[in-house]
């Protein structure tokens, strides 16, 4: 919202006009220099004319713009909407309320002003960006705003950007294996693999199963040549436990952790371990062997320095089978 702000009284209302233009800003509001641009005119006085308010809101008029008109001074009666009516403009606020302006104004016109924005942490900025229509630039530490926020999101590492994209891609897609790491909680899981051939295509061979990849022709380069080690990657929510099926394997319970809603099981794979997320009927016991499964519509392939190769992203490219 565009406000503008008005002393017709004595230099000493200069300051309180200063400092009310200040709470408006913090709010996320801008301030303008002309009524003729505001969708909110203050105009500050102690002795303020109706001839002089009915003026301002003119120019605005003038200008196209359908701005409210807002007297603020001393000289307000205990009949401020009396004082409004009278003045010609449509709201009167006292000396008592100035230091909370934004408040007074927001309750009388609650679809035309929004409230004050909280001072700190994500709910300005997604106010200013949804209410406002701000355009934000928004720094945080917290993978929740990071995801949640944004149309768009850059992760950066020690100030170097390493992927700039939707959350969505961002998370189902990352470049490497830093951003894959910082985006998610629990973060992704990577086993290591030995990259394989089978009729022309790719395999990577784990003690445990092996992994084929369906989309044949893919130029893989020097990275993934046969005999190279690569990681294997997979979110937690995308490892199964005590699975059924042709894709299962065995692994060994390390422990689990009941979080109430669900259940973060650790579990040994071969010599890496694994988090998944279960349901919290989950019933799994320490040192226990059980079957698992990995959503092969969710998996993704990485060099053996953490660059991503490949990620299923929904689709069915990759397939599992255990080892014989």
């Amino acid at each position: 919202m565009r406000v503008c702000f008005t002393n017709l009284g004595c230099k000493l209302n200069q300051a309180e006009i200063e400092a009310m233009a200040r709470d408006f800003a913090a709010a996320g509001h801008r301030v303008v220099a002309s009524p003729a641009e505001a969708d909110l005119h203050v105009v500050n006085s102690c002795t303020v004319t109706a001839a002089a308010a009915r003026a301002s809101r003119k120019a605005a008029r003038r200008a196209g713009r359908g701005s409210l008109t807002v007297l603020s001074g001393c000289w307000a009666t205990e009949r401020p909407e009396e004082a409004a009516r009278t003045a010609g403009v449509d709201l009167v606020v006292g000396n008592a309320d100035k230091d909370r302006l934004l408040e007074r104004v927001h309750a009388a016109f609650p679809a035309a002003v929004p409230a004050a924005i909280p001072p700190s942490g994500a709910e300005p900025a997604l106010f200013a960006q949804r209410d406002l229509g701000r355009t934000l630039v928004y720094v945080t530490h917290d993978q929740v705003e990071a995801m949640s926020m944004p149309d768009r999101v850059a992760v950066l590492r020690e100030g170097v950007v390493q992927q700039v994209d939707t959350p969505e891609a961002v998370y189902h897609r990352p470049v490497n294996r830093f951003v894959a790491t910082v985006v998610g909680s629990p973060p992704m899981n990577f086993i290591p693999c030995t990259v394989g051939a089978r009729n022309g295509g790719l395999l990577l061979k784990h003690a445990l199963f092996e992994v084929e990849l369906q989309a044949k022709g893919l130029a893989l380069g020097e990275s993934l040549a046969e005999g190279k080690d690569c990681l294997l990657g997979v979110r937690p929510e995308d490892v199964r436990v005590e699975a059924t099926g042709d894709d299962a394997f065995d692994a060994t319970v390390y422990t689990s952790e009941p979080l109430g809603g669900e259940t973060v099981v650790d579990l040994q794979v071969g010599h890496t371990l694994v988090k998944a997320l279960a349901p919290p009927s989950v019933g799994v016991v320490q040192d226990a062997t059980v079957k698992i499964a990995l959503d092969p519509a969710r998996l993704h392939l990485f060099t053996d320095e953490g660059e991503a190769v490949l990620s299923a992203a929904g689709e069915p490219i990759f397939s599992i089978r255990p080892t014989a």
